[in-house]
């Protein structure tokens, strides 16, 4: 059976890696549990018409955990962009990794911009988007991020402050 979908949609996104130094030689990220999949993530989104990266970024990192630009440190030089494919339904819900079939109209091309801070305080005050936050380790948050390729953000991100730390 042929294709229903439509040529491939392109959405940019952007979002913030967040760490906090939890104990000497201790770092932990912070991840967001979506209420819609129950997934885990960084602070992310969609980015408005002609919105810069950065701008988007901080403005998505607000709305989804209350921390704005004075709670966080961006760490300069640390850039990570991801791109993923995945099909939208007539009910707007996503299906990844399934087949398109008769309900499957938008094939949608996502690209995502990360960015690396330190967050300044504890208190996240989660969106409606958002079921619970978690600080977890490395290890840990490698365990729970299963989606599009966020574990070599991750991977990318703690290496990068690995090699800032011993440099100094």
């Amino acid at each position: 059976m042929p294709s229903k979908l439509n040529p491939a949609v392109r959405v940019r996104a952007a979002g913030f890696v967040i760490f906090r130094n939890a104990a000497p030689g201790t770092t932990e990220y912070l991840l967001l549990r979506h209420c819609n999949g129950s997934h885990w993530s960084f602070p992310k989104g969609h980015l408005e018409p002609g919105e810069p990266e950065l701008a988007g970024a901080l403005r998505e990192t607000l709305e989804e955990t209350g921390l704005n630009a004075n709670e966080l440190e961006k760490i300069p030089d640390y850039q990570q962009e991801i791109v993923y494919r995945y099909t939208l339904g007539t009910d707007g819900a996503t299906r990844r990794g399934v087949p398109a079939g008769r309900d499957a109209l938008v094939e949608v091309e996502k690209t995502v911009i990360f960015f690396l801070a330190c967050s300044t305080t504890e208190e996240i005050r989660l969106s409606s988007e958002h079921s619970e936050f978690r600080w977890a380790t490395c290890e840990q948050a490698a365990g729970l991020l299963i989606h599009d390729g966020l574990d070599s953000v991750l991977s990318s991100a703690d290496a990068f402050l690995r090699r800032r730390i011993s440099r100094r």
